[in-house]
């Protein structure tokens, strides 16, 4: 209690504090922190130490003023914001997409290495100008009214398909997220921007509408003419009889390529953008397919869990496409007519496999050699799976045969696939 301390030695009080005693016959003010204890019990305290003056100006060299506050809960707070602060650097450097800190007036404050290697610009050159100057002029107004919108808590964040000017004068697609980080009092203190370079769904997306549009053009052109050549031939045959055994064996061949060019046609047509996957989805565009090489002689086990239902688009026509490689590549190499076909669906993630029993290969040097070559039906393989965030593995031995595995999850797959609705 106070009336216990009242005329107790000071250096007996404070006995178990040795900075204290050391700091307490001092002629000169004393202000410093000083720490006691280890550990959860460790304690802080900030010490103040005046000497006691007399009314006529001469130093008490008996008295003096001792001022102790207890500092450990703004220490520990201290210490837990330089943590925070500690891994929000770690985080905003090693992140593998591109990261920006940003004022109240649009200025970049912060940026990390993969956003200015995005741009091509080194961190002095981005520091303090603003975003729109590094925006695609056409794409300035939406970004921005986002942003007024966040700033005045109507949204708390925001995300937006954009494309950014680099320093050589390309245009870099990329879909940016921005949070607005705001104080205790609810006020905006910074925005916190991440920005993912969507190039490569980009062109996805494009050679997809391509594909698309040829097999619409090969439908209603190439296609067209070659069934109905095949039908005046087969009327020609019907009505004509060749009197020769050489003109009658000219007219079967002829019937043989006009049937061979419309089963092609069709063929590519359903390779480059099957009606049957738009209009019955993947299960069963797979089936129709495995009914095809079924009819050509080949022996195929096709199991699947998911039934009528309909996946995103951009998750269909991925996994359908690399199903139709990875049996492509059977026919060409395999040295097997006996195919093996899952598609399951196990709670979000849907797996595709396809297994043969042939020769097998090296899938690691076959990998790199495409690089170099013309066959490059792997690599785009395991690039469609990547940029829907999934899983691609190609195991092989030779003499063994080959299994390629394909996984998505289905939410993760689906929030990308939106870059190409969009």
């Amino acid at each position: 209690s106070v009336s216990e301390l009242i005329g107790q030695p000071a250096a007996q009080v404070f006995a178990a504090w040795p900075q204290f005693v050391e700091r307490y016959h001092d002629v000169s003010e004393v202000h410093e922190e000083i720490v006691v204890g280890e550990g959860e019990a460790q304690l802080c305290f900030d010490l103040r130490i005046s000497p006691l003056y007399t009314r006529n100006g001469h130093l008490t060299m008996a008295g003096r003023l001792v001022i102790v506050n207890d500092i450990t809960e703004r220490k520990l707070t201290e210490r837990a914001l330089r943590a925070s602060e500690e891994r929000f650097r770690h985080v905003f450097e090693e992140t593998p997409i591109g990261m920006a800190v940003i004022g109240l007036e649009g200025q970049l404050l912060q940026v990390n290495k993969v956003f200015c290697e995005m741009l091509r610009y080194d961190e002095q050159e981005l520091i303090g100008r603003n975003f729109a100057v590094f925006t695609h002029p056409d794409d300035v107004g939406k970004d921005a009214l986002l942003a007024v919108q966040a700033l005045k808590g109507a949204i708390t964040s925001y995300k937006v398909e954009k494309r950014y000017l680099k320093k050589n004068h390309e245009t870099l697609w990329a879909d940016l997220t921005t949070t607005i980080i705001r104080d205790h009092d609810g006020q905006a203190s910074y925005g916190l921007a991440m920005i993912e370079n969507i190039i490569e769904r980009k062109r996805a997306k494009l050679l997809e509408e391509e594909r698309r549009y040829v097999a619409y053009e090969l439908h209603d052109g190439l296609a067209q003419i070659a069934a109905s050549a095949h039908q005046h031939l087969q009327a020609f045959a019907g009505r004509y009889h060749p009197r020769s055994p050489q003109a009658r064996q000219e007219l079967d061949q002829a019937l043989k390529l006009a049937r061979r060019s419309v089963t092609e046609a069709r063929r590519l047509i359903a390779g480059l953008r099957p009606t049957a996957l738009d209009d019955f989805g993947l299960a069963t565009a797979l089936r129709l397919e495995v009914e095809l090489l079924r009819a050509d002689g080949w022996t195929i086990t096709y199991d699947e869990t998911l039934g009528s239902e309909r996946l995103p688009p951009t998750i269909e026509i991925t996994l359908f496409r690399v199903a139709l490689e990875a049996i492509t590549n059977i026919r060409k190499h395999a040295c097997t007519t006996h195919i093996r076909l899952a598609l399951e669906r196990e709670g979000p993630k849907i797996h595709l496999e396809v297994q043969d029993w042939g020769c097998g290969f090296d899938p690691a040097a076959v990998l790199h050699e495409v690089e170099l070559s013309e066959h490059i039906g792997l690599r785009e393989m395991q690039e469609r799976i990547e940029l829907l965030g999934g899983h691609f593995e190609i195991t092989s031995r030779s003499g063994s045969g080959t299994l390629v595995i394909a996984e998505l999850r289905l939410l993760m797959a689906e929030e990308r696939s939106m870059t190409y609705e969009h």
